[in-house]
């Protein structure tokens, strides 16, 4: 149950429909956006985020699932963990690379950069005050610039943030 007022994937007109006849292939509307449909402006917001990150220039789909897994982990998001965890070993990470991911450690499966960045960001949102200019400089000896490090640290808080919602919004079976 959702505590909000939201529009059901059947009676969802204008952007509300737009959004929802994306996930139409997957054969369900993922829970954080059918509880964004409470706000739609809002709801349009997170979409236009995910069409970014869809044809982000420097981050992989293996890498960005990477950091949602890893994002999941931290703030127990079991439904997003699963999903990404699922994701993830279709893509052919090991059960080893997703125990890796959770605490902390290089995937083997990503490529060395993408590993860094991946395990950057999960420290980054676990433990902010630890993040220095030396950790900088290290990614971008690897290649990233800083709006490909900003954009995938954002990308893991956005799924932290979406989880917090939907704690806080989302009840019973309707919560995984």
């Amino acid at each position: 149950m959702i505590l909000l007022k939201t529009v059901e994937p059947g009676q969802a007109t204008g952007s509300v429909a737009e959004v929802y006849s994306i996930f139409d292939q997957l054969g369900e509307v993922p829970m954080p956006m059918r509880l964004l449909s409470a706000s739609p402006e809002l709801q349009q917001v997170q979409f236009g985020a995910m069409r970014y990150y869809v044809g982000h220039k420097n981050l992989s789909a293996p890498l960005l699932a990477a950091i949602r897994y890893a994002a999941s982990n931290l703030s127990c998001h079991d439904a997003c963990l699963d999903f990404n965890g699922g994701l993830l070993q279709r893509m052919g990470m090991s059960l080893a690379d997703l125990e890796a991911l959770s605490q902390g450690r290089a995937p083997e499966s990503l490529e060395e950069r993408e590993a860094a960045l991946a395990v950057f960001v999960r420290r980054a949102l676990s433990e902010p005050a630890s993040v220095s200019a030396a950790d900088l400089d290290g990614l971008r000896a690897q290649g990233w610039t800083g709006a490909d490090i900003l954009d995938a640290t954002a990308h893991g808080a956005s799924l932290m943030a979406s989880a917090a919602l939907q704690k806080a919004f989302v009840r019973g079976s309707a919560a995984s």
